[in-house]
């Protein structure tokens, strides 16, 4: 049942990259490969949804620990949602008076849609955000997935990324806040 789910997700988003392709390009497996190939220092691809609040409200933060540790940022959206809701959604974070809400406006301004199919195949519609982590003329196996507070993003970054292995992992989990448990 879940590989018949996802044949369905997956159809659906190429589907609407071939009616999204008619306005605007679409983020396909040329524009893939193409970035893989001219930013050896690597990237991360930030799939987001306007239907899904926080991946808009916090892009501001994935693109920051994204440049902190030396990756490009692009932003990617789901490419069935009309664009008319993408510009509305920007819109109003634009406008919302809250500075992260802003400057996420601002990262995912000039967003493509999604519709490479080597990442729909590895479920990038599935929950928004994910994002995937290019390094090494690779794509990361393992996407991030949701919204989380920066040095979150920070660990999660630093830990697809093998130059940089253990200590940069370690310096980014120390960043993150610890729960405590009252007995």
């Amino acid at each position: 049942m879940h590989a018949l789910l996802r044949a369905v997700v997956i159809a659906a988003g190429l589907s609407a990259c071939v009616m999204h392709t008619a306005a605007v390009a679409c983020f396909d497996e040329k524009k893939l490969a193409h970035t893989i190939e001219n930013l050896p220092a690597g990237a991360v691809l930030y799939v987001w949804s306007p239907r899904m609040v926080l991946s808009a409200q916090h892009a501001a933060s994935a693109q920051r620990q994204a440049a902190a540790q030396g990756l490009a940022f692009i932003a990617l959206h789901d490419a069935g949602v009309p664009e008319a809701e993408i510009k509305a959604a920007l819109s109003a974070l634009a406008g919302s008076g809250h500075a992260l809400h802003s400057s996420s406006a601002q990262v995912l301004a000039g967003s493509q849609g999604l519709c490479a199919r080597s990442l729909l195949e590895r479920d990038a519609l599935r929950h928004f955000p994910t994002a995937f982590v290019l390094h090494s003329g690779q794509v990361h196996r393992h996407a991030i997935i949701g919204a989380m507070p920066e040095a979150a993003w920070a660990h999660s970054i630093a830990q697809r990324l093998p130059q940089r292995g253990a200590q940069a992992s370690a310096q980014a989990a120390a960043r993150l806040p610890v729960a405590r448990v009252q007995p």
